[in-house]
């Protein structure tokens, strides 16, 4: 057996496992996934509502106003989701041809990071969409907290560059 042709079997094997380590981790892979600190009420959330009640001291009135903002988030990353899928398919098949069309694979791949870089404006649209409900102390103080949580996540990837030897 040549080695294309070994690559090209361990290429299929690869793909057709991916479904059950799909349905392995309860249907999140690593780019389906929200941002780990954010907790869901009744949808995704910027940050844990019951967090941002007690030290924020939102209202009831800016905790109802940031559930519906969620759930408007929540419809418009749907539909960009719904539109990269199909893309991502699309670019494991091609990638599976035997004689692969790069020209093909480049023009799909810029159109995906096209939609992933909508999706990003759409997270940060969302973010300040929140901060308005938000008085200027309570800015203030989530302000506070993310570059707290900045500092938490960059020493985490410091341990996770120096390995486990090291630590």
């Amino acid at each position: 057996m040549n080695i294309s042709r070994l690559l090209a079997v361990a290429a299929a094997v690869m793909l057709l496992a991916q479904p059950a380590l799909y349905a392995q981790r309860g249907g999140e892979m690593r780019g389906d996934r929200e941002c780990p600190m954010v907790k869901t009420h009744h949808g995704p959330v910027f940050g844990d509502p019951t967090w941002m009640q007690k030290e924020l001291g939102l209202s009831d009135a800016q905790v109802a106003k940031i559930a519906d903002i969620n759930k408007e988030h929540q419809k418009k990353m749907l539909a960009y989701r719904e539109k990269l899928a199909p893309m991502k398919i699309q670019l494991k098949r091609l990638l599976l041809e035997d004689k692969v069309d790069m020209a093909k694979v480049r023009s799909l791949i810029k159109d995906m990071a096209d939609i992933r870089a909508d999706l990003q404006v759409l997270r940060i649209q969302h973010r300040l969409d929140i901060e308005k409900t938000l008085t200027p102390e309570q800015k203030a103080k989530m302000k506070a907290h993310r570059g707290h949580m900045r500092k938490g996540v960059k020493h985490d990837m410091k341990d996770r560059q120096r390995g486990p030897a090291t630590r």
